[in-house]
């Protein structure tokens, strides 16, 4: 009866808190070990069961920048960004490395671009937290209207989905 109870657990597919930790470690695993394309591979996977969890961008975003001079870093980071605009790890990464060398209108640009690119991912496009980092961003940066027009187009889906803030999807 052990054998089998045994068996069965460790057969058993893992809740959806620890399938995603398991995930995050298999691609920390693959890097450690230069297996880039599993970890290129891993990060796609992951996005996609769990597109509010910019983790496995950033592992694969460290991946490929593992080694890389300072000279280059922007350079390769804003290739890696135009590659998939999509990727909301990347464009972070971007945005706040563009921010820390004072260049708001860029960080900001970045940011237009991803929520361009998120147009068919609302879910993740009018996320309280980055939409919240590109307000500020986008006030800083003298784009008040921008602003403006991305906190009513979050309040109209928001309030179109008919979510309570406490209702909005968050990782575990």
């Amino acid at each position: 009866m052990h054998d089998t109870a045994s068996r069965n657990l460790t057969s058993s597919k893992p809740f959806t808190a620890q399938s995603r930790i398991f995930s995050l470690n298999s691609l920390l695993l693959s890097s450690q070990v230069q297996k880039s394309s599993a970890v290129v591979a891993g990060a796609k996977r992951h996005r996609k069961s769990y597109p509010l969890d910019y983790t496995a961008s950033v592992i694969r975003i460290y991946d490929e920048l593992k080694g890389q001079p300072d000279e280059s870093f922007l350079k390769t980071l804003t290739t890696i960004f135009h590659r998939d605009e999509a990727d909301v790890g990347a464009a972070l990464l971007l945005a706040q490395t563009q921010a820390r060398k004072g260049s708001l209108l860029l960080a900001s640009g970045t940011l237009e671009k991803l929520f361009h690119a998120l147009k068919d991912s609302p879910d993740v496009k009018f996320a309280p937290g980055l939409v919240s980092l590109a307000v500020s961003l986008f006030v800083k940066a003298g784009k008040e209207e921008k602003a403006t027009a991305l906190l009513l187009d979050a309040k109209m889906y928001w309030t179109k989905k008919g979510l309570l803030v406490e209702d909005i999807p968050t990782l575990s």
